[in-house]
């Protein structure tokens, strides 16, 4: 593994690391773009058989066996990258440069697929509007938004609170917040539940007036409760591009008790122009694809992702193979999990398949 500084448009470096099979390549390359960390293992990469998250050198592991570069980043603001952070807004424009980097390394054949959940499929949206340079396939796991106002920031207007639950948690790991020891004592002091009984927040009166960035992007997003320009920025509306977006075939994925259902069928509809679309709805929580029993309900054993994709690592490369080595795919375009058939006894019942 190599860690490279990626330069984008403005100058700011974004650490990245680069994982390479064996041999001399050049081979296609598999991206994710985190705020969580590039060298944290993502929650979400379990399986059924195996519900202890693999670590990221694991996971490239996988994928550089069957003749993939995996290169995990850094999005701008977060961990090892330089840059301030203001969320969701400079993945678009990172994203493409990140690619247009990637396509011209001796290493790379000009092939780029994108990954990852929620946040990470965020940024794989953001930079898809763009149509950057190699992106042929991505899987967008429960994130990407069509329509942030509508779906994912705001649920048509309402705004989550779960935004500024987020901000906190993930100021107290930014750099600055590592920086400086005061900084961080001062956000792990605070107690957001008395927060929420003290409205409204403004700046400096709210939670995050120690990190005056984090504060600032919070309430720029709260204050914006109609759907104005604001939803229209890049990163927060792929519909808005769908006309413009990369031709790559297109997991989307999401689940019922997701805050994502909506953009996955949104985009899975509005791109069907462009490449190749395939929709995945389960009964899940979010990231949770591996599990059937959701607070006192069972789904049932055909719930999990695994009872038919084997398991998410499998189902990924799989897709991947398809649109790179032109193997075979033997699944429907369509995938939902139908609720409401069952028996009236909290049990789940099966999966629908359909093309589409």
């Amino acid at each position: 593994m190599a860690t490279s500084m990626v330069a984008v448009r403005d100058g700011i470096r974004l650490a990245t690391d680069i994982h390479l099979p064996d041999g001399a390549g050049p081979f296609p390359v598999i991206l994710e773009r985190t705020p969580y960390g590039r060298h944290l293992p993502s929650r979400s990469e379990i399986t059924a058989a195996d519900p202890n998250p693999v670590s990221r050198a694991e996971l490239a592991a996988y994928f550089t066996a069957h003749g993939y570069a995996v290169v995990f980043q850094d999005t701008r603001g977060r961990y090892g990258s330089q840059g301030r952070f203001v969320k969701y807004l400079s993945d678009g424009e990172d994203g493409f440069d990140t690619c247009a980097w990637l396509v011209a390394q001796p290493w790379c054949d000009g092939r780029i697929c994108t990954m990852g959940l929620s946040y990470a499929a965020h940024t794989q949206a953001a930079l898809g509007c763009l149509d950057p340079p190699g992106v042929i396939a991505q899987v967008l796991d429960c994130g990407g938004f069509a329509n942030a106002w509508r779906s994912g920031i705001r649920q048509s207007g309402a705004f989550e609170l779960k935004q500024a639950t987020w901000a906190l948690k993930n100021a107290l790991v930014s750099p600055e917040a590592e920086a400086d020891p005061v900084m961080r004592a001062a956000l792990a002091g605070e107690d957001v539940r008395d927060w929420f009984t003290r409205m409204p927040w403004k700046p400096g009166h709210s939670p995050l007036r120690h990190h005056p960035d984090y504060e600032a992007y919070l309430l720029d997003q709260w204050a914006h409760g109609a759907d104005d320009a604001t939803w229209h920025q890049l990163g927060l509306r792929a519909e808005d591009w769908h006309e413009r977006y990369s031709r790559a075939d297109c997991v989307h994925m999401s689940s019922w008790w997701d805050p994502y259902p909506l953009t996955a069928t949104a985009n899975y509809t509005g791109l069907k122009q462009r490449g190749q679309q395939r929709l995945i709805l389960g009964p899940w929580t979010h990231g949770d694809r591996s599990e059937r029993v959701f607070g006192d309900v069972d789904f049932g054993p055909d719930a999990p992702l695994d009872s038919w994709a084997g398991d998410w690592h499998a189902y990924r490369r799989r897709f991947f193979d398809h649109v790179v080595k032109g193997t075979p795919l033997d699944e429907p375009a369509v995938r939902v999990f139908v609720m409401g058939g069952g028996s009236g006894r909290r049990r789940g019942i099966s999966i629908t398949a359909a093309a589409g």
